[in-house]
């Protein structure tokens, strides 16, 4: 069972304008927990329906599901290999078909365009206060 759905939603959110929405904004957070809310904050901003911690079943749990398998994982402190392992865990599920990964680390940063078939967008938000 998902813990969170928000209902709201104005249109189909593609991945590159749901970037661009969070690259927006300057977070202010201690954890992961703490961008996670503050991610869920801007997508009811801008009217992106979502669905926090969503089952994958055997893949896990991605952190947020839109419209379209559109997911979006965020990772803060998690060593690059162990994000790697997870996005090819996500993009191995038919649930996605299209994995975001928003990082506040520049190592995490380094995903491919594209893992099993399945288009993969990083989000660095360190890149933000340079």
């Amino acid at each position: 069972m998902n813990d969170t759905t928000n209902a709201k939603s104005r249109t189909r959110p593609d991945a590159e304008a749901v970037a661009a929405a969070l690259r927006r904004r300057r977070y202010r957070f201690s954890d992961e927990a703490e961008l996670q809310t503050a991610i869920a904050q801007v997508f009811d901003a801008e009217g992106i329906a979502y669905t926090r911690e969503f089952d994958l079943g055997p893949a896990g749990r991605v952190d947020f599901m839109l419209a379209a398998g559109l997911a979006v994982e965020v990772k803060v402190h998690d060593s690059p290999s162990k994000v790697a392992r997870q996005a090819v865990a996500y993009c191995g599920s038919d649930l996605v078909s299209f994995l975001v990964v928003v990082t506040a680390r520049a190592r995490a940063a380094n995903l491919p365009s594209e893992i099993m078939g399945k288009p993969v967008l990083t989000v660095a938000l360190w890149k933000g206060l340079l």
